[in-house]
Parts: structure tokens; sequence; C-alpha cells
């Protein structure tokens, strides 16, 4: 086994409590009065999603825009994104259709999804 120079070994019982400590202002950016509670930042382990509604598509996409880039200003001050990783998925009723999302981001994020891994569950667009 060799010397950790950095960081926290993996399985330390110190890594969770280290990891929160870190990552507790990550809150902020989602907590604004701008936002008016439209985002619910949900926060497992290394794991980061945001969970967005709206009844509007175009007030939606610029909401979700917003704190994107947001999110992701914070992740490039203060750890890495790993955007091959990250999704975006519409979840949609039966009754609505698919309105085409860009984030005003300069990396690609997949966003033509059908379904996603939360939380070790799959869920797929319609929830069923």
């Amino acid at each position: 086994m060799g010397t950790v120079k950095h960081g926290v070994p993996q399985a330390s019982i110190l890594g969770p409590l280290l990891f929160l400590l870190y990552i507790n202002d990550i809150t902020k950016i989602t907590n604004t009065k701008d936002n008016n509670n439209k985002f619910k930042l949900v926060l497992l382990a290394d794991d980061t999603s945001l969970i967005s509604t709206s009844p509007n598509p175009t007030n939606f996409i610029k909401d979700i825009n917003r704190a994107f880039i947001n999110m992701s200003n914070w992740f490039k001050a203060n750890l890495s994104l790993d955007f091959e990783k990250t999704s975006l998925l519409q979840f949609l009723t039966k009754n609505s259709s698919h309105f085409p999302i860009s984030l005003g981001c300069d990396n690609n994020i997949n966003s033509n999804i059908t379904n996603i891994k939360f939380l070790t569950i799959m869920i797929d667009k319609i929830l069923t």
C-alpha cells in the first residue's frame, strides 16, 4: 500500500465528512431569490443531481440554463465535473411532448436520453 500525499484514502471514515464539508456551499447556487425554489439539489456521496420543474418550456429552458452555468462554474472552481457522465432527462406526462433543450455551456451534455440511473434506480422519461 502506498502513501497518500493528497486527499483522503478510499473507504476512510473521514472521507464522507470531509466531502460534505467541502461541498456544503454548492446549495447556495440553487437557493437564491432569483430561483424561487424552482430547483432541488440532491447530493449523495459524489453524485449531484439537479431537479427542476416548470409548466412553461421557455421559462424552464432559461432557468435550467442559468442553474447549469452556475453549477458548472462552481465545479470548475472547486471540483472537476465529468461531462461524459452528465445528462439531462426530461420527464414527460403522457399528454406532453419532448421539446429540445440546449444547455448554454461549452460542453456536450447528453439530452437525448430516455432513462437514467438515479441512486441505483432506473427511471425512464415517463416514470413507468
